[in-house]
C-alpha cells in the first residue's frame, strides 16, 4: 500500500506479521567417520497490509568428518 503526497511516496509498514517455518533435514553417512548434511527451510510470511509471500529461507549444508574413532 502506497500513500502519495505530492512527489513523496511513503510505503505503509505492516504493524503485525505472521509467519510459519518448516524445515527438512537430511544427513547421510558414507562411512563410520564421514557424512554430509543439508537443511532446507521453507517460510510463509503473512503481513497484515502487504501481499503474502512464501519461499526458501537460509539453506544450510556441509560435511562432517571424525578423525578419531572411540
Amino acid at each position: 500500500m502506497e500513500v502519495r503526497i505530492g512527489l513523496l511516496v511513503e510505503r505503509a509498514l505492516s504493524t503485525r506479521v505472521d509467519y510459519q517455518d518448516f524445515a527438512a533435514y537430511l544427513e547421510m553417512a558414507r562411512s563410520d567417520c564421514f557424512s554430509w548434511f543439508a537443511e532446507v527451510p521453507f517460510r510463509m510470511l503473512n503481513p497484515d497490509l502487504l501481499d503474502n509471500t512464501a519461499g526458501l529461507s537460509d539453506v544450510n549444508f556441509g560435511i562432517k568428518y571424525a578423525d578419531r574413532d572411540t
